[in-house]
């Protein structure tokens, strides 16, 4: 079921709204016209297999089929009607030689005769239309090529007239616009089956006719093309592309439209604002003038099913004939149906006599667009033509009810809503025909009628929320009743139930384990409890110094171990530690080691002290060791200095030396320059054998520097 928008009104469309008759053969290509005063439509020529000249007519008056034929077999001829004066008018088309026709067949509906005229110019695919008492053909093609002619029969006078297009064109589609008082003709293939873009608008005003040629925005051929003179426009829906133009000649413009109306083969106007289309999928669409929207109706029928043409007769629209299609290749098999829409609202159904709509008895029902009531289906019940569900937990046995007292109570263990009754599903208990979904995680058999029916997947099993059913626990996952989990890290899983942590001074950093032999040895600095958790670092002041430990060994006193040690550290000849240190302590002054790994310092003698916990001395050893340090760093900070002093005035001697001696002697150095002999090569020399170089590396720097400045002055005078 789908939901469509006519009027602003929400409206429901069943599949039953579509009626089906049949054509007396089936075809393809044929031409549709109707007479609705008359109460006639027409259905005329066609192709299977070869040129057809039968013509099915739909009388909705007695709402009877009967067959007329027309003067020979042809297809691709063009069909229209004048209501007013009840003529129906079948012209040209194709023989089975393939000859042009130049036939013209008239119906008058009045005595039920017929009367052969015949074209001025044979011609086959083109296109007719009329206006007030004139009936026009336009275009088309013959064995000389293609037509630009339009042919103009004047009913009143019996009298021919031509006008012509402005480019030649067949397959074109034509419509008027009798408010304005003008005729169209759009589109179509030139001779070099080019499709085109023209619109050919003949005005008829003051027994003069205006030729206008406006340009669609998109070329196309066997366009449907319908108007609507309440909106003074065209809708023009195409066939060699999926655009859809409105054409408002009044104004002089045409507006491309988002709709979409798929390649359609036939349209036709109806209620003033719809228009219906046929195409080459499995349904109709129906444009609405008035809110410029598309709407789409399913006919059931095979997808890509062409349909061969359409027409409307007073609150009906029919579709007749066409072929099925395999993408663009003809698949062979044509159609005899013929699918009638009525506009009737919901709740009502379209009478053929008397003429209208009808409200549907009770116990029927009717959606929009019926021909007839349908009977209300088991689970319903249907008043006033509108179809009602029974309420949850209740429902219809038998068809045709009319009121809510016909929805029974059901049973427990069924379900019942929305219109259906089915036994209750796995995922829960129904009672009086009510469904009570089962707890998170539990499930039930179907039919169950209770709470405690719901039950917990067993031990090994996990429930599937999506299939309403346990299932088995993968190898490697562990399974509660709820979900399926991956064995985690540091676990090994035997079975679905069974989650063991890997043994002590072992690990596993993988998941999906299935036994203690895939956990990994616990490596050197690490220890491995064995409880689940993975493999951890030693802990300062242990250490382990072979794999798969579970724990880590204290450190022994002398020794240190700072966190994740593989091996104790031994500590230096002035420090010491005890048992399980991290790091070792210095001994305190007035004690000393007498050699590395001490576990405690010892006590210097009471004469004697320690020098930074290394070795004990008396007080003049000691006063004698301190003048002698200080007197060392004395004798450093000297020499040092005279360094610092030396450097500094000799490097100063040697700038003014070298500067005065390029300042005064540049045109000896100019000289020089002639034998390639390079200046300041000596002082690159001095300064490379420099025995200070390392402690006069700044003055050396600045001296460079100054040397290139000299340099450059040089260059500016031409004198480098």
């Amino acid at each position: 079921m789908r939901i469509i928008i006519f009027f602003n009104l929400l409206i429901c469309v069943f599949s039953d709204l579509i009626n089906k008759q049949s054509l007396s053969t089936a075809r393809y290509l044929l031409s549709s016209s109707s007479l609705p005063s008359y109460g006639l439509a027409f259905f005329a020529g066609g192709f299977n297999g070869g040129a057809l000249n039968i013509i099915d007519y739909y009388n909705i008056t007695s709402n009877k089929w009967g067959v007329y034929y027309l003067s020979s077999n042809r297809y691709l001829l063009s069909a229209t009607s004048l209501d007013t004066y009840g003529m129906a008018f079948f012209s040209g088309g194709i023989d089975n030689t393939p000859t042009p026709s130049s036939n013209l067949d008239i119906f008058y509906a009045t005595n039920n005769s017929w009367v052969y005229l015949n074209l001025n110019i044979p011609r086959y695919a083109h296109a007719s239309t009329f206006l007030k008492d004139m009936v026009f053909f336009g275009g088309g093609k013959n064995l000389f090529g293609v037509l630009s002619s339009v042919e103009c029969f004047n009913i009143t006078s019996y009298s021919w007239n031509i006008i012509y297009l402005n480019k030649s064109s067949h397959y074109l589609s034509a419509t008027t616009l009798s408010d304005l008082n003008t005729i169209f003709f759009i589109g179509g293939l030139d001779s070099q089956e080019k499709a085109l873009q023209n619109i050919d608008e003949f005005l008829f005003t003051n027994n003069t006719i205006i030729h206008k040629i406006k340009s669609m925005n998109n070329p196309g051929a066997e366009l449907c093309v319908s108007s609507i003179n309440k909106y003074n426009g065209l809708l023009i829906a195409g066939n060699m592309d999926t655009s859809c133009s409105i054409l408002q000649p009044s104004i002089d413009k045409i507006v491309t439209t988002n709709q979409n109306l798929n390649r359609c083969i036939s349209t036709q106007m109806y209620n003033s604002s719809l228009v219906f289309f046929g195409n080459q999928y499995d349904n109709i669409n129906i444009f609405d003038f008035e809110s410029m929207n598309v709407y789409s109706e399913s006919t059931f029928f095979p997808t890509k099913y062409i349909f061969g043409s359409a027409t409307s007769l007073n609150n009906i629209v029919l579709f007749a004939g066409g072929y099925i299609s395999e993408g663009v290749v003809f698949s062979g098999t044509y159609s005899k149906s013929i699918i009638i829409y009525s506009i009737c609202p919901r709740g009502s159904y379209y009478q053929i006599n008397p003429n209208g709509c009808v409200v549907c008895p009770n116990g029927t029902f009717c959606g929009k667009n019926s021909i007839a009531p349908q009977i209300c289906p088991q689970g319903s019940f249907c008043n006033n033509g509108i179809r009602h569900t029974c309420p949850d937990g209740t429902y219809s046995n038998n068809p045709g009810a009319d009121s809510l007292q016909n929805c029974s109570q059901c049973k427990d263990g069924i379900v019942c809503s929305y219109g259906d009754v089915r036994v209750c599903p796995s995922n829960g208990y129904c009672k009086k025909g009510i469904f009570y979904q089962c707890p998170l995680y539990a499930y039930a058999q179907t039919g169950s009628t209770n709470l405690s029916d719901c039950l917990y997947c067993p031990s090994g099993k996990y429930y599937d929320q999506i299939y309403n059913e346990c299932i088995n626990c993968g190898l490697g996952f562990i399974c509660t009743y709820t979900a399926q989990l991956p064995c985690p890290q540091n676990f090994y899983c035997p079975s679905p139930v069974q989650k063991y942590p890997c043994p002590a001074g072992t690990y596993s950093d993988t998941f999906l384990l299935i036994s203690a032999s895939q956990c990994i040895n616990c490596p050197m600095g690490y220890y491995c409890s064995g409880n689940g958790n993975t493999k951890l670092l030693c802990d300062p002041g242990t250490y382990s110094a072979n794999e798969g430990n579970s724990a880590c060994v204290v450190c022994p006193a002398g020794y240190f171990c700072p966190l994740g040690s593989k091996n104790p550290f031994i500590c230096d000849e002035n420090k010491y530690s005890l048992q399980g240190s991290a790091s070792c302590t210095n001994c305190l002054i007035g004690q000393f080691t007498k050699e590395k790994g001490a576990s405690a310092c010892e006590d210097c003698p009471s004469s004697q002290l320690s020098f930074n916990g290394l070795w004990c001395m008396t007080v003049y050893e000691k006063i004698i060791f301190v003048f002698v340090w200080l007197g060392s760093i004395f004798s450093a900070v000297v020499t040092i200095w005279k360094i610092y002093k030396f450097c500094k005035n000799r490097l100063h001697k040697m700038k003014e030396n070298e500067i005065q001696f390029s300042i005064k002697n540049f045109i000896f150095l100019n000289k020089i320059l002639k034998y390639n002999i390079k200046l300041f090569d000596f002082t690159d020399k001095v300064v490379e054998n420099e025995p200070l170089l390392i402690t006069c590396q700044k003055e050396v720097k600045t001296i460079k520097e100054n040397i290139e400045q000299i340099k450059t002055k040089l260059q500016i005078y031409n004198l480098f």
